[in-house]
């Protein structure tokens, strides 16, 4: 059993506090004071809730297990998928979380990382 925090579950809260800061970025960047500018933004701040909620999953204090790490993961990379696809948030960011959400992923399946998720609950 890992008793203390692996250095990969640290990469993976930092990787998800970054992906937060960048959808909130990207929210106030991205505005465009149109009819459907409120939908937008509230996408842009789920965007940055989820990736909050994924970096709390990879601290020490966090009441997931791996699955659900993995399951918000996952959910997150299909709500930035699908807002792409019906053009309501920006290409750009789009890729960029996307490629953040890889990262958290491969991070999550670490060995290390998931020995400790399971056993810390």
């Amino acid at each position: 059993m890992i008793s203390s925090i692996p250095t990969s579950a640290k990469f993976g809260c930092a990787v998800g506090l970054l992906g937060g800061f960048a959808s909130m970025v990207a929210m106030a960047l991205f505005f465009v004071p149109e009819k459907d500018a409120l939908i937008t933004m509230g996408l842009y701040m789920i965007g940055a809730v989820l990736f909050f909620a994924i970096a709390g999953g990879f601290s020490n204090y966090a009441q997931w297990s791996w699955k659900v790490l993995v399951f918000m993961i996952f959910m997150t990379l299909g709500i930035t998928v699908t807002c792409t696809a019906v053009e309501y948030i920006d290409v750009s960011y789009s890729v960029a979380s996307i490629i953040l959400l890889a990262v958290l992923l491969l991070t999550a399946y670490n060995s290390n990382v998931k020995e400790w998720l399971t056993f810390r609950n």
